[in-house]
């Protein structure tokens, strides 16, 4: 009886209990290790560039992802934002740390991101895409809003005088310490809307004021840019009638392309079914808005932005942000592993100081400047910190106006050096508090 039961389990199973992969397949660990010889190799002399551009390509796209997914995993493991988490990982592969590892050896360092302009086109569609995601969630009212002037106003303000006083006590020239000002003065909410997204607090009021007064923030540091780019030569006649072309231009495409966008959503979007069409029209309204702005002089983020804005009111609201979910999270990991990429570590050795004076006064000047705006216009103590706070990262406006001084002889190499490394500092430190003052409010 015994033995019936062991031939019919046999047939069952159709092999014996105790024969395992390794047995029926003895090549296949051979064959494993094998591949992973040859995976390592070809990685070598990938990193090395000894391979053709065309086919390297190829190699850069799926290294750009297992970043990503080890970012994820450690960001979930460790418990950190997956923020702060990419730029470390974007610091560790950049040029200048990768030099610095690798002078202790005997060996050439490797070359990580080769094709720098392909990476640089990730990022920014990935930031493009988050900033439309994050402008789905957003009315034109709450944009545009006292409460957005009034912080945004104040945003600017403090940190300029700060900025402008530091340089000036310091033995700094007019010039130079008003564009030091206008450095710290303007605001980049990438990082922040990232976090804010990462929280699910978008649709918190202390959201929606540091997205909107961020909009505003861009604007208003448009205009202190074109200023201080025709101060030095002189402010004539012609100056002025430029700055006034510029801004009309501004005017121009915030209310015209508003008109224009609504026509597209609401005869061309919204009386179609969701689909591929609809879903293509929608992404060739966000990327051109996004270029529009950049051709302005704003940044892409604030294209995206109104875009998204615009989408918000189309019928097809969550369809769209369920179809541009998987863009955000292929893409919007480069972008924060490229402004890891920028830091210079061996400037950090050099002038960590001013680094540290810089990115506090930064810090700082945002966090009284933008939460007594928000204080002035009723929000609560521990909510208008959470906006101070989330207007404290510095990034690409912070970048123009450093480079556009760089050329123009006022700052030197070591001061556009630094100023990009206090905006990576103001990046890294803003998901730290907030993701340690948010969950407080979340719980009141």
């Amino acid at each position: 009886m015994e033995e019936f039961h062991l031939l019919k389990e046999l047939f069952k199973h159709k092999r014996y209990p105790e024969e395992s992969i390794e047995d029926k397949y003895p090549l296949m660990p051979l064959l494993f290790v094998l591949f992973l010889i040859m995976l390592a190799s070809i990685a070598m002399i990938s990193f090395y560039g000894e391979v053709e551009e065309e086919k390297h390509i190829l190699f850069q796209i799926a290294f750009f992802f297992l970043l990503a997914v080890v970012g994820q995993w450690i960001a979930i493991h460790l418990r950190q934002p997956t923020v702060l988490v990419l730029l470390i990982i974007g610091i560790l592969i950049s040029d200048s740390f990768m030099a610095a590892l690798f002078s202790f050896l005997p060996v050439t360092p490797p070359i990580i991101i080769k094709e720098k302009v392909l990476f640089d086109i990730f990022a920014t569609f990935g930031l493009v895409v988050l900033m439309f995601r994050v402008g789905l969630h957003e009315h034109v009212k709450e944009v545009f809003s006292r409460t957005n002037f009034t912080v945004a106003f104040f945003g600017v303000l403090i940190p300029l005088l700060a900025g402008f006083g530091y340089t000036i006590l310091f033995g700094g020239g007019t010039i130079y310490a008003l564009f030091m000002g206008a450095v710290l003065a303007a605001t980049s909410v990438g990082v922040t809307a990232a976090v804010l997204s990462e929280l699910k607090v978008l649709n918190k009021k202390f959201s929606v004021v540091i997205i909107g007064a961020a909009v505003i923030d861009d604007i208003l540091a448009l205009i202190l840019l074109t200023f201080l780019i025709n101060l030095p030569g002189g402010l004539g006649a012609s100056d002025i009638a430029s700055l006034a072309i510029t801004m009309a231009s501004v005017i121009i495409f915030i209310l015209g392309g508003g008109i224009a966008g609504k026509i597209l959503i609401d005869y061309f979007m919204d009386r179609r079914p969701m689909g591929n069409q609809v879903f293509f029209m929608a992404l060739f309204l966000v990327f051109l808005y996004s270029y529009i702005a950049e051709f302005l002089g704003l940044s892409a983020i604030v294209g995206a932005f109104f875009a998204g804005i615009l989408l918000h009111y189309s019928r097809h609201k969550e369809k769209l942000e369920h179809r541009t979910y998987v863009l955000e999270a292929v893409f919007t990991p480069i972008f924060f592993l490229s402004l890891g990429l920028l830091v210079d570590v061996n400037v950090i050795a050099e002038y960590w100081i001013p680094i540290l004076v810089l990115a506090t006064i930064a810090i700082l000047s945002k966090l009284i400047g933008c939460g007594i705006g928000a204080l002035m216009r009723g929000l609560k103590p521990i909510e208008s910190s959470i906006v101070g706070f989330g207007m404290t990262p510095r990034g690409e406006v912070t970048g123009i106006l450093a480079l556009f001084a760089l050329g123009a002889g006022i700052f030197t190499q070591d001061d556009y050096s630094i100023i990009t490394l206090m905006a990576i500092l103001t990046m890294i430190i803003t998901p730290l508090v907030l993701r340690t003052i948010i969950p407080k409010v979340k719980k009141q």
